[in-house]
């Protein structure tokens, strides 16, 4: 399989999204989630922006998949944030994702 079939549907989510088709844009960000996308600074552009367009879950499951290789990255886990304060669905989620952003904050490190 195409490691950029994820972001392909991420893509055409984006496109189906700006031309206010929410229904279609929602099942390709759905797709994107279940396809993933292999690289993680991609992943978390993608997820930050889907969060955008209000698309938390997906976001969520993207930014899931690359949690070992983005685990000291503070954007990822600030990202990670927003998605779960989003879904308000899991509060333990939500305090780990402040608590790793709080311990990767450079102002927090010198304290």
């Amino acid at each position: 399989e195409n490691q950029l079939t994820g972001f392909s549907f991420y893509l055409e989510g984006r496109a189906e999204f700006a031309r206010q088709h929410p229904a279609q844009a929602r099942e390709a960000f759905q797709q994107a989630a279940q396809s993933g996308v292999p690289d993680p600074i991609m992943a978390l552009q993608v997820a930050a922006d889907l969060l955008r367009m209000d698309a938390p879950a997906c976001a969520q499951q993207i930014l899931a998949s690359q949690a070992t290789a983005s685990r000291t990255n503070r954007t990822y886990w600030e990202t990670v944030f927003a998605a779960e304060l989003a879904l308000r669905q899991d509060p333990v989620a939500l305090l780990e994702a402040a608590t790793r952003a709080y311990q990767l904050d450079d102002c927090s490190a010198r304290s």
